[in-house]
């Protein structure tokens, strides 16, 4: 197992739901394990569905749920204007051709690098964002290697690095 991802909609539709967690590495032992995840997005009151994924290593994924919540919160009502957190927040769409909109957030000011390595290991992008505010940010990923050649079809594993902190998401790239 490879580990968790969230998702979430506002109607029970996991078909249309998206991915509002990092990935959350598993931890493969005998010993029972508690696992977390703050979902920090919702700022508007509301019903929301959520479903935990199961991302194994062979590349595929089970699904569990939905569990509905209900945000009672107002806007505005002292939701903070900085992340809580540094991670990548959401990649849309997942599989994607031939590109995909990347959301990160930075809990403060940071370097950042983004690279991206094929299901072999092999680095094949290397994007040096430099330094970066606080807040959320995104960057549109073309499907391309560091050179500009288009990728193959597959999984990609890409990770972000921002100061120390480190963030990583599965990618599945379909033509």
């Amino acid at each position: 197992m490879g580990g968790f991802y969230i998702y979430r909609n506002q109607q029970q539709l996991l078909e249309s739901a998206r991915i509002v967690s990092p990935l959350i590495p598993a931890t493969n032992t005998a010993n029972a394990r508690s696992y977390q995840f703050l979902d920090s997005e919702i700022t508007e009151p509301g019903v929301y569905y959520n479903w935990l994924s199961v991302s194994n290593l062979d590349g595929s994924d089970e699904f569990y749920g939905p569990v509905q919540l209900a945000n009672n919160t107002m806007p505005n009502q002292n939701n903070p204007t900085t992340p809580l957190q540094t991670t990548i927040s959401k990649v849309y769409p997942n599989p994607f051709n031939p590109s995909t909109t990347i959301s990160y957030s930075l809990k403060s000011p940071a370097d950042v690098r983004f690279e991206l390595y094929n299901a072999r290991g092999q680095k094949v992008f290397d994007r040096l964002m430099g330094s970066l505010a606080a807040g959320n940010h995104k960057l549109v990923f073309e499907g391309k290697d560091t050179g500009g050649q288009p990728l193959s079809s597959g999984i990609y594993y890409l990770i972000m690095k921002a100061g120390l902190e480190q963030s990583s998401r599965k990618l599945v790239l379909t033509k």
